[in-house]
């Protein structure tokens, strides 16, 4: 996993230069993107006798 981060610290300085420059594209990226507001879900949660796959078991 620590090769993985540093691996991934390495591609982003060699593409942007430092870490700041990276986080400034990704704050300009999602200031940029339009804001989608997903509908609530609305069915009702399980219970310990629904018999679902995890459902809280006594």
């Amino acid at each position: 996993m620590a090769y993985e981060a540093i691996e991934l610290l390495n591609q982003i300085l060699d593409r942007y230069g430092s870490l700041d420059v990276f986080i400034a594209q990704l704050y300009r990226e999602l200031d940029d993107a339009p804001t989608q507001e997903l509908p609530r879900l609305t069915f009702p949660a399980p219970t310990a006798d629904g018999g679902g796959r995890h459902a809280l078991r006594c």
